[in-house]
């Protein structure tokens, strides 16, 4: 199955359950064969944030996906 998934925290980072939960849900996925396409980047960074989103925007355009997660 291939997966959209949308994050906004800074992987690998694990200081804290609203960290850890994300990545381990990324990593169970991947563990499951799945394909991931993974959109991560901070709230509060938003420069970073907006190219992110437009980066994504292009590959949803011209890919399929059979599910998205958003954390």
């Amino acid at each position: 199955m291939k997966i959209l998934y949308i994050t906004y925290i800074d992987f690998g980072n694990m200081s804290s359950g609203s960290n850890v939960r994300p990545q381990k849900i990324y990593e169970a996925f991947i563990n499951r064969g799945h394909e991931i396409k993974l959109i991560s980047t901070q709230q509060n960074r938003y420069l970073e944030r907006s190219k992110v989103a437009l980066n994504a925007i292009s590959w949803v355009k011209k890919n399929n996906f059979d599910a998205c997660y958003v954390e």
